[in-house]
């Protein structure tokens, strides 16, 4: 036996003509699931339409809100943990590399200190060629821009350093949220 017509009429939200009330009635009466079915949608209906089931609890936004914002805690906490772990992950993963090389360095110190000087003797070369450079640039732009020019230049500059100081205080004071 099929029970669908029967359920399709439990289940309507308007009232049924008095043909299809007997129908639903005399099936209702035979059949046990189809009256169990209808019982507890009218009772569902009922709880439904009760208005005081419709109202939360006293307190309930604020035990919700908290939740909420333990929840997002917890998101947070575990975000951090992640890119820790996948930071401290990554790092160890490039150290390897770098111990390998620390210890062939310690194998022969004389050539290491030796290759130290070297390259600071290398460094301080190439900052003097790059300062004697600048200089030589900045002589031959003086004599080449106009007052304007630098003026502009000057003006240019103090807006970056403005700006960065504002971003340094935005970001230190003032949190992102």
């Amino acid at each position: 036996m099929s029970h669908q017509p029967y359920e399709e009429l439990i289940f309507e939200d308007e009232v049924l003509p008095a043909e299809k009330t007997r129908f639903l009635q005399a099936h209702l009466e035979d059949c046990l699931r189809c009256r169990e079915l209808s019982d507890a949608w009218h009772g569902a209906r009922l709880g439904l339409m009760d208005p005081e089931v419709s109202e939360p609890t006293h307190g309930f936004v604020t035990r919700w809100q908290a939740r909420q914002a333990e929840r997002r805690r917890q998101a947070a906490r575990s975000q951090v943990s992640w890119v820790l772990s996948l930071a401290l992950l990554g790092s160890g993963f490039l150290a390897w590399p770098i111990a390998l090389e620390v210890y062939s360095l310690l194998e022969a110190p004389a050539a290491v200190g030796s290759a130290v000087i070297r390259e600071i003797l290398s460094l301080g070369l190439a900052c003097r060629l790059a300062g004697q450079f600048m200089r030589a640039l900045l002589v031959e732009a003086t004599a080449q821009l106009p007052v304007t020019a630098w003026l502009g230049i000057g003006l240019a500059l103090l807006g970056f350093v403005l700006a960065w100081a504002l971003s340094l205080y935005r970001f230190a004071f003032q949190p992102v949220e």
